[in-house]
């Protein structure tokens, strides 16, 4: 048994929740439907709005918890106004008052220093460093006797769009604000953990934890016995799980992060000029109110058209954002800045949408494009750079060679945490904004949650019968413990596709090799396309090597900038470089975003679409 300290940071994130919802124009015609129409019914409702019945319930639902009607004593169990209902219907233009309420909350959230893994206090049982100094492991301390994992996540900072599902909320209540995560401790706090190498499992761990760190723990306890046997041989006798049986767990789907939701295949961009005319579309036609757009680079040699439509959308009256990430090698950031306020000022002369954007770069590697519509807001997420493509380009919609991959999503639930997300990359100290552009993509965010059942009823009522995925955003470091949990439970294939290769063991070793090597049985296929060859050519590597001993086939693409990973059913599609570090070198909080589709047409369609460009597939 071995005793292990794994280094935690502790955070303080203040938030604002709000509950009940403000009084929809529906809300008001239901309830002068009970008096000048004399309703009774939801059937009376049904004949006189011609609306689904599940719609009207929920209306019914609002307006009795507000104390506004009443069941009758009748044998037929109708509904009335109550007194209070006829005052409210007695005020000037029958308006109906706000229903919604806010509250301000505190919670702490704990990162784990080895991996990055995020935890809220309720999953876990810590010690600090008093405690380790003072208790005891037979005749030493328990700081001296335990293995110390160590602290390979330098960068202190944490994002909004990590935390998001961390927060304690009750059932009904939504998230409306969340200030940025503030550090209250560092190197005091640890998370002590037993580690039963003979029976293979890690006490005191928290269950969250278990597929991403269970492995990595055991694989370094053994490295520990190996070389301190002596210290090895006994146990902390109060570390402790949390009891299953005694925490209350939030499992429903925006407490945890996870939707279901329908997800044709027209909504996957796989070419370029696909995405290119889904951005022309968008600034010049679709985009109502407002509009965001986020990208690695802002390339302004190859923006001429993009310029053009930004201004079409700005005469319609939409906001628009434009967020980047890093300095073009050709664009110094004063020449950027200055065609930024150039836009800006033909904006201003235009006196209809406004134009916001970050004057230094924010280090997001993001690629986003969300923006609302007639039919409500959707959103674009994948490895495509918006604003640094050129527009002029050749080609059919249908010619994919692995250049870029992007999905489509309308489920208000996701694209909410995106919009909540892109205030996370914009609210820094260095890109403060007083048009408080992040404020407002954190209330879009906010108003998107109270749609959430209404779109879940609309989803029920599709004629289509496409099948139902699980789907959820990704941040940050969480794509690395994904990929190695789904890597060490997949039963038949899997595909990476990663622009760039940095075949460290550390790094693409770690993440891919390491994992695989673990497991007893063999893939049917094992496929790894990259685009960049330079990093793999920078010193010599056994990775090629390494792959082949695990049957995988391991193939350049010129062109491939797509970042993609599937195992069996399931499959994530993001900016993040699965086996490469920080493109950049930015010694910064990682800004990642991707999406985790399980089940349903996009995995199996991706799988198609990739092995196809394989040379070692086509054999």
């Amino acid at each position: 048994m071995v005793t292990m300290l794994l280094p935690l940071n502790r955070y303080q994130v203040k938030y604002e929740l709000a509950e009940g919802r403000p009084y929809s124009k529906l809300d008001q015609l239901v309830l002068r439907a009970f008096k000048e129409e004399k309703a009774k019914t939801i059937q009376d409702l049904q004949d006189i709005f011609c609306l689904p019945n599940r719609l009207l319930v929920e209306v019914i639902v609002t307006l009795a918890q507000a104390g506004w009607i009443a069941i009758s004593h009748d044998k037929e169990g109708s509904f009335i106004l109550t007194r209070q209902g006829t005052a409210v219907l007695g005020t000037p233009d029958q308006q109906l008052p706000p229903g919604t309420s806010i509250r301000s909350e505190m919670a702490f959230i704990i990162m784990e220093r080895f991996t990055g893994e995020l935890v809220s206090p309720n999953e876990i049982i810590y010690q600090n460093t008093t405690q380790l100094k003072d208790d005891k492991i037979g005749e030493k301390t328990v700081c001296d006797i335990a293995c110390k994992l160590p602290n390979k996540i330098i960068d202190k900072s944490l994002g909004i769009e990590q935390v998001q599902h961390l927060l304690r909320r009750k059932s009904g209540e939504r998230i409306r604000f969340i200030a940025p995560p503030a550090l209250v401790s560092q190197n005091y706090y640890w998370l002590a953990m037993n580690a039963d190498i003979e029976q293979q499992r890690v006490i005191g761990l928290p269950d969250c934890w278990e597929g991403s760190l269970k492995q990595l723990l055991l694989e370094e306890a053994e490295k520990f016995a190996q070389k301190y046997p002596e210290r090895a041989k006994a146990s902390y006798v109060k570390v402790r799980s949390i009891d299953r049986t005694d925490r209350t767990r939030q499992t429903s789907e925006e407490f945890a992060g996870s939707y279901s939701t329908k997800i044709d295949l027209n909504d996957l961009l796989l070419t370029h000029t696909t995405h290119v005319q889904q951005l022309g579309k968008a600034l010049t036609e679709e985009a109502k109110t407002d509009i965001i757009i986020t990208s690695a680079f802002l390339k302004i040699d190859n923006l001429s058209d993009v310029k053009d439509w930004v201004i079409k959308a700005l005469e319609r009256g939409v906001n628009v954002s434009l967020l980047w990430g890093y300095k073009d090698d050709n664009n110094s950031e004063k020449r950027t800045k200055e065609w930024l306020e150039g836009l800006q000022k033909q904006a201003k002369k235009l006196k209809r949408g406004n134009l916001h954007f970050n004057e230094i770069p924010t280090n997001s590697h993001a690629k986003l494009l969300i923006y609302d519509t007639e039919e409500g807001y959707q959103a674009y997420v994948g490895s495509y750079n918006w604003l640094s493509k050129p527009t002029k380009v050749e080609g059919s919609p249908s010619d994919f060679n692995g250049s870029d991959v992007t999905i489509r999503l309308r489920h208000p639930g996701l694209v909410a945490d995106l919009c909540r997300s892109v205030a996370g990359l914009w609210d820094t100290e260095q890109n403060s904004l007083s048009s408080n552009s992040p404020g407002r993509w954190q209330q879009i965010a906010a108003d998107l949650q109270e749609q959430i059942d209404l779109y879940k009823t609309k989803e029920m009522q599709k004629a289509d019968e496409l099948p139902t995925s699980t789907v959820r955003i990704v941040h940050a470091r969480e794509h690395a413990a994904l990929m190695r949990q789904y890597l060490q439970k997949a039963q038949k294939r899997c595909l990476v596709v990663s622009h760039q290769i940095d075949p460290d063991e550390q790094v693409a070793g770690f993440r891919l090799i390491n994992p695989l090597q673990k497991r007893s049985n063999n893939l049917e296929s094992l496929i790894v396309l990259y685009g960049d060859k330079e990093r793999l050519g920078q010193k010599e590597t056994d990775f090629p090597q390494q792959v082949a001993q695990i049957k995988g086939v391991l193939e350049y693409k010129q062109g491939c900038h797509s970042k993609v990973f599937i195992v069996d059913e399931s499959a994530i599609i993001s900016s993040y470089n699965f086996l490469s570090g920080d493109p950049f070198n930015k010694a910064k909080r990682l800004k990642e975003i991707g999406i985790l589709i399980e089940g349903g047409e996009v995995p199996a369609k991706l799988w198609a679409v990739f092995s196809a460009l394989s040379d070692g597939m086509k054999g």
